[in-house]
């Protein structure tokens, strides 16, 4: 009985040393902030217009309601229950500990990488003070011999076919580049992807080349692991009073733009071109000809709005990273959070459609202004957010303001997300060793200076790399990146699945149990660190819980929490 009782009390000294959100408003803004993140603003928009305009919600909503929601609840639920972050929640089944191991590998990762969202963020609000715009004019010292103002210019010239050139058409304003004018098959680019491409990135010719240190976008860096560390540094309770503004910033912004965007015109033909209806994506056919017979088939490319409809769902909501489930361990046990998962599923892909209405009225402006269907201005990706977007704030009156509103957004979006993931690491070291919770903050400098040393290699010229993705070999324009960059990215993507084998071999050789039958069994037992993380709830019997029900009375206890 006494050793049940220290074991209480263990439990109640851990859950006072490891914390709770003060406000419940806090946690909801939280993960508002990690699940509205920069995928909601430039990768929903540009995947739903390729993908039937409205008819792409309908596979979206289907995945969303059936296996998002779901995943989401179950995430916050286990998390909430226990107590426990992604690395340690796996004391319910010893013997997939290897997956909340495999967790801790991407999320290390993202530490690093995804700060440079936020680098290039810093540096682009940074230059938006400069008057004229950086982006805007052809005649820098990084633009390229072929740089063009904008789309405007560049359809210009590709609808010269062997006609000379009027060197006074203000094609170009500097005279030197007259020999490139008149080589119409020359590789024109945009000023804004010049500025991003040998300005920001300043690529360099392979990975085998590492270039220069980029020291401006070097000390962006800095700052920006800077910001980061100052709002973690005291775990969710700083990280608490800090998306009081980060989560709501965003929302006010994209409204004011939005407003902008609709006085502008074309803006109704950017928001019919995002919306539209194409029902006829949801079950195309292919259509196969030989010897004069025409036959329809189906393939696999017919249910690729599907596919890609399921992929955005698990891509904005992050489940199965463990993150979901570190932010609601911190939830105070009663919490309803099946109302809060409904809530915030919602909520972050309801965000996804206003995102996608704010960038396609402004982007529907510049088709219209340069007389050009919005397919061809539009990219995935950081095309939208650091090319398409700032040439089109570019045109409109006030453009350094706009400029400086945009990025500003940019930066609390991805500031959000970052939030979550420095501090679900750094949670797993506060977890995994509870002594240096009272080194909280020391850990947490020593976290940052970490990533931020390791993310010095992406300040080089190869730094391109890291917008890269699928599986794909990884090319860059007319680069073909070597094999042994596409092995190295394998090796990667494939690291998080290694440790779920290592761990769950170790699991069933520790277990009780002489045959490998017994051994396996009992490696998914719960083990003694496992229980509810509320003290009084802790002792109740197995009566009490779900033992011995029927399956409707356990559905029935699940959905309502009554038997």
């Amino acid at each position: 009985m006494s050793s049940l009782s220290n074991s209480s009390n263990d439990f109640e000294r851990n859950r006072q040393e490891r914390g709770e959100w003060s406000k419940k408003v806090e946690y909801v803004l939280s993960m508002v902030g990690y699940l509205v993140g920069l995928g909601n603003l430039w990768r929903f928009p540009y995947i739903c217009m390729r993908n039937g305009g409205g008819a792409f919600l309908i596979p979206f909503l289907f995945f969303l309601v059936l296996c998002g929601l779901p995943l989401l609840f179950l995430e916050t639920t286990i998390g909430q229950f226990s107590g426990k972050g992604f690395l340690h929640v796996w004391e319910v089944c010893p013997l997939f500990k290897g997956i909340g191991v495999g967790m801790m590998i991407p999320i290390f990762v993202f530490s690093i990488y995804y700060n440079m969202i936020i680098t290039w963020t810093l540096y682009y609000i940074g230059n938006s003070f400069l008057n004229p715009l950086p982006w805007t004019t052809c005649d820098k010292y990084w633009n390229s011999p072929n740089c063009v103002v904008d789309h405007g210019f560049l359809k210009n010239i590709n609808n010269i076919s062997g006609q000379s050139l009027n060197i006074s058409s203000q094609i170009y304003e500097d005279t030197t580049n007259m020999e490139f004018i008149t080589n119409t098959s020359s590789e024109w680019i945009t000023a804004q992807e010049d500025f991003w491409q040998n300005n920001v990135l300043q690529m360099s010719k392979g990975l085998e080349d590492l270039g220069n240190l980029n020291w401006r976008l070097l000390l962006c860096l800095l700052g920006a692991w800077v910001i980061v560390g100052l709002c973690i540094i005291k775990g969710i309770k700083s990280i608490g009073k800090v998306v009081y503004v980060t989560a709501v910033l965003p929302y006010i912004l994209l409204t004011v733009i939005l407003i902008r965007g609709l006085t502008l015109e074309g803006s109704l033909y950017g928001v019919m071109t995002f919306l539209n209806p194409d029902f006829s994506k949801l079950l195309e056919i292919s259509t196969y000809s030989e010897a004069g017979c025409t036959l329809q088939m189906f393939s696999l490319s017919q249910f690729q709005i599907w596919i890609e409809a399921g992929l955005q769902v698990f891509f904005s909501l992050g489940t199965g990273t463990g993150l979901l489930i570190s932010l609601a361990s911190f939830n105070k046990f009663d919490n309803n959070c099946l109302r809060d998962s409904v809530l915030l599923s919602f909520t972050s892909e309801g965000t996804s459609i206003y995102c996608g209405l704010v960038i396609f009225t402004v982007l529907g402006f510049m088709a219209t202004k340069f007389g050009l269907p919005i397919d061809k201005i539009v990219k995935s990706g950081p095309g939208i957010g650091f090319m398409a977007y700032p040439e089109a704030l570019a045109h409109l009156p006030g453009q350094n303001v706009w400029s400086c509103l945009f990025f500003i957004m940019l930066l609390t979006v991805g500031l959000d997300s970052q939030f979550a993931i420095c501090e679900s690491a750094v949670g797993v070291l506060t977890d995994s060793f509870p002594r240096l919770r009272r080194r909280r903050s020391a850990i947490t400098v020593l976290f940052c200076l970490l990533c931020f040393v390791l993310g010095i290699i992406f300040c080089f010229q190869v730094l391109v790399i890291s917008t890269f993705a699928g599986y794909k070999r990884p090319a860059y324009g007319s680069y073909v990146y070597p094999q042994y960059a596409a092995i190295i990215g394998i090796l990667i993507s494939v690291s998080p699945i290694i440790p779920i084998i290592v761990f769950a071999i170790i699991a069933i050789r520790k277990a009780e149990g002489i045959t490998f039958s017994e051994k396996l069994r009992s490696s998914m037992k719960p083990t003694v660190f496992w229980s509810p993380v509320r003290t009084d709830e802790q002792n109740n019997s197995k009566d009490s819980l779900v033992v011995g029900l029927s399956v409707p009375e356990k559905i029935k206890l699940n959905l309502l929490g009554t038997k």
